[in-house]
């Protein structure tokens, strides 16, 4: 079964109040990272097949109540190509993870729009993101120090 728009009740007038006042936004291209998804079109087919993409998760194994024993994996965590995104390499390899697939799925967002990155070279535009905190930020901000010098970017 596959979900139906729904039609937006917008009159001419608001519409054109709208374009008056300049403040319009276009959502022109889309990208996520999932559990076991590399695009939101995976996704997608993992929501509409009923498919559980968390698993028991054999990094820890707490008895406590709070402590999830579930998760969720991300595919190809570890793949970054830092030469493609002008990042030097010592640092692409010490970026937090998040941050090097934030970078990869801003692309991608950008690809899925059908525009060429270049085209945006100088002009205002926002690529808006939702993440959370990591383990790897944790640990590189409160745990450990970074010793060749690069800190995490992102």
């Amino acid at each position: 079964m596959v979900p139906t728009p729904r039609k937006v009740a917008v009159t001419l007038h608001e519409r054109e109040e709208c374009l008056k006042s300049g403040e319009r936004i276009v959502i022109s291209g889309m990208s996520g990272l999932f559990p076991d998804s590399n695009h939101v079109k995976d996704l997608a087919d993992i929501l509409y097949n009923k498919k559980n993409p968390v698993s028991l998760n054999p990094r820890w194994n707490y008895n406590h109540p709070e402590v999830a024993q579930y998760a969720g994996r991300i595919p190809d965590l570890d793949l970054f190509d830092a030469q493609f995104f002008k990042v030097h390499y010592r640092l692409g390899q010490s970026m937090d993870p998040i941050a090097r697939k934030v970078l990869e799925q801003a692309y991608q967002a950008i690809y899925d729009a059908g525009v060429n990155p270049e085209h945006f070279s100088g002009k205002k535009v926002g690529v808006y993101i939702g993440t959370c905190f990591s383990e790897t930020e944790k640990n590189s901000f409160y745990k450990s120090r970074s010793a060749n010098g690069l800190g995490i970017a992102g």
